[in-house]
């Protein structure tokens, strides 16, 4: 299996990368057991190779010893002035928090020109630089085909030191899947295009803001998931180009495996270290596709 890390995909993606400015946005429902999760979401955005990276942590607390916290572990990462947090104590359910993003898209994001890409990552999501890189490249690449680069969730198993697809069910089948292919690289799209995050470029913003799913209620017409799943659907299944189930699609090598770069950490583990009547985090990244 190749990782692909000196792929065409990566390397485009550096130079890409050097000139970017991002505007981050995590939803964080406050729980002190959950505070060493975001201190690793945001020590990694911080370690991106980009011109600016601006995190704004959204939560529910009003407590001033809770602020205080959430306000220190972005303050050993980052300036100060590229720390936000936006405090929503009075939702009707918690788990509308992570919808809360979709003001600060549309306010701080598309209001002025000081940043070039926006990223929403659930508090448990950690972005690395590598697969910042090939998220970059893809995209340029993908554009012209109406496609999205995306990510399969990935957990580590303690027991056998392996790498688990977080989302997956059981292995996906080569064979029928739609295929696109750019400069002589391979992608699929991915059984299960929920990864709990998004990264949108401008051109994706403004589709992104006159679709259904910006709206936490019309949402539901474009996918029935639970309110916290939809708010990080960004544009998966807005105009999705004929005979893709998705926008989303994942880079795979010579053997159809998808390429390490777009494998995307999910911190807890939970999934792939759960007994094994709970099938999510059971299928090997090695073998993802037969």
């Amino acid at each position: 299996m190749s990782t692909g890390r000196d792929s065409r995909l990566c390397r485009a993606g550096e130079d890409l990368a050097r000139e970017a400015r991002l505007l981050c946005v995590i939803p964080f429902h406050y729980r002190a057991l959950r505070l060493h999760y975001l201190y690793e979401v945001v020590r990694a955005l911080s370690e991106l190779l980009v011109r600016r990276v601006t995190v704004v942590v959204m939560t529910n607390t009003t407590d001033d010893d809770e602020l205080a916290r959430i306000d220190r572990i972005c303050a050993h990462f980052l300036d100060r002035q590229d720390i936000g947090i936006d405090i929503h104590p009075d939702l009707d359910d918690p788990w509308n928090l992570g919808w809360c993003h979709k003001p600060i898209l549309a306010r701080l994001f598309m209001g002025d020109g000081a940043y070039t890409h926006f990223v929403y990552l659930e508090d448990d999501m950690r972005l690395s630089h590598w697969n910042l890189t090939y998220f970059m490249g893809a995209r340029a690449l993908l554009a012209r085909q109406g496609l999205i680069p995306s990510f399969v969730r990935v957990e580590y198993n303690f027991s056998d030191a392996d790498v688990y697809a977080t989302d997956w069910l059981a292995q996906a089948q080569i064979a029928g899947k739609p295929v696109a292919e750019a400069a002589g690289q391979r992608f699929l799209p991915a059984d299960n295009p929920y990864i709990a995050m998004f990264i949108l470029d401008r051109a994706l913003a403004e589709e992104h803001v006159a679709t259904r799913s910006f709206d936490r209620l019309r949402s539901r017409e474009v996918m029935d998931w639970d309110p916290l799943a939809r708010a990080a659907m960004g544009l998966s299944f807005e105009n999705v180009p004929a005979g893709f189930p998705s926008r989303y699609v994942v880079p795979v090598d010579a053997d159809g495996q998808v390429m390490t770069p777009a494998w995307i950490y999910h911190l807890p583990n939970n999934y792939a270290n759960a007994p094994a009547e709970i099938p999510f985090g059971k299928t090997p990244m090695t073998r993802l596709f037969v």
